[in-house]
């Protein structure tokens, strides 16, 4: 009887650990989704910052000339 009374305990246990796992993977791929979409951003503003620059230097020459 013990025996089953552990069992029991423990399937309740798991439970509530497989509950918390799936909860914290959610949260997880949340996080991971705002990553990539900031890390896009960044992408997209350091290369329009660098065609920006690139924009500046060749009508700097263009006029100089």
């Amino acid at each position: 009887m013990e025996l089953n009374s552990h069992i029991d305990i423990c399937a309740i246990r798991y439970e509530g650990i497989e509950t918390q796992f799936r909860g914290v993977n959610a949260r997880l791929k949340r996080i991971e989704e705002s990553a990539w979409k900031g890390l896009a951003a960044i992408v997209f503003l350091l290369l329009g910052s660098m065609g920006t620059i690139l924009w500046a230097i060749l009508s700097a020459q263009n006029g100089a000339i």
